[in-house]
């Protein structure tokens, strides 16, 4: 298998395609910044992120036709641009860094008040319960004491039999001497009262369980299908705060542990590696694609026009393509000859000799 010949200019290629998907999410960036105050700023970052990514080589391109002045003003100017990309950059990721983490924060807050809440309803539901059966024992205590009562979980039901019971009492209160007969109904009848408030009771309880039950069950479902948050950039950050940590010497508590401005620091330095990453990357790929690139000469008296210079580089770029499609000629190859020499003297001799004797 043959290999492929690898050249410049196809390496020039490869970095023009990197500079131009760069460039297309640097805009991204820009614009998304700029857009947090207004459309018109978001369009202007664009154009001066575009602006950045063109201007050194611009600036080589016009130096080597003889502006050294303007170069110089290029040279600023790109500078400029540069650090204005850098600090939309800057402000976009860490914009969007501290929404991660708040984001996180907020989404584990309410998964922990989710998770309270639950603990809550179990607690209650678990004080109920023991209401609840404490209140069945005094129930059954009650009926064991029943005087004929009949026992209904219909509190209306019961309630019935404290009209007869006082009716009872009335008819023998008429009668002569029913004082102790009197004081029997009357506590039969306190006793009945009591068991119908407890029944009310018991079965108010029981509605109650029944309700929280639902309620619980809702709950606990949508506590198991919630997550806590998450935070890339902020694991990110306390990895790096506690490795800086670490690495100076803090004890082994206190580093894994690191307090809000090493927190903060580390954040902002983290943004900042991101942004100039994000904003070297256009202007480096361009500038290798573009290099190597040269202006056209021109001769001192002659007038250097931007037509000239169009028309010029033109006639390099056709003679640059015709000089690679010009087809190979294959080298020539040494001739071998041979030379045979043939003695026909006897042939003649023979021939003759024949002619004659016939």
């Amino acid at each position: 298998m043959h290999s492929i010949p690898l050249n410049f200019q196809t390496i020039q290629r490869i970095f023009l395609v990197i500079g131009v998907v760069g460039l297309l999410v640097s805009c991204m960036m820009t614009y998304k910044f700029g857009s947090t105050m207004s459309w018109l700023h978001a369009v202007a970052l664009c154009a001066a992120t575009i602006v950045a990514a063109f201007i050194f080589p611009a600036k080589k391109f016009i130096s080597d036709l003889g502006f050294t002045g303007a170069a110089k003003s290029l040279k600023v100017l790109g500078v400029f641009f540069i650090c204005l990309e850098l600090f939309s950059h800057l402000g976009y990721t860490i914009g969007m860094r501290e929404k991660s983490t708040m984001e996180a924060g907020v989404q584990t807050a309410a998964y922990g008040l989710q998770q309270e809440s639950v603990k809550s309803e179990v607690a209650n539901m678990d004080m109920w319960r023991k209401q609840l059966a404490d209140l069945k024992a005094r129930n059954a205590s009650h009926m064991e004491r029943n005087q004929g009562w009949l026992v209904s979980v219909d509190p209306a039901a019961m309630e019935a039999q404290m009209a007869a019971m006082d009716q009872k009492i009335e008819n023998e209160a008429k009668r002569v001497r029913c004082a102790r007969k009197c004081e029997e109904l009357k506590t039969q009848r306190g006793q009945l009262a009591a068991l119908i408030g407890n029944i009310k009771e018991e079965n108010d309880l029981t509605a109650r369980i029944e309700a929280t039950q639902r309620i619980l069950d809702g709950k606990t479902q949508t506590a198991v299908a919630a997550k806590s948050g998450f935070s890339a950039a902020r694991a990110q950050t306390d990895f790096v705060s506690q490795l800086y940590l670490i690495v100076s010497g803090t004890e082994a508590e206190q580093a894994l542990n690191p307090d809000q401005t090493t927190l903060s620091v580390t954040g902002m330095l983290i943004g900042l590696f991101i942004a100039i990453g994000a904003t070297a990357l256009p202007t480096t790929a361009f500038y290798v694609a573009f290099f190597g690139a040269k202006a056209p000469k021109f001769d001192e008296e002659d007038e250097i026009t931007p037509a000239k210079v169009w028309d010029r580089q033109a006639k390099r770029n056709e003679a640059a393509k015709a000089s690679i499609n010009i087809p190979r000629t294959p080298a020539i190859q040494p001739m071998h000859t041979r030379e045979i020499v043939r003695t026909d003297k006897g042939v003649w001799s023979d021939l003759s000799a024949a002619l004659r004797a016939s």
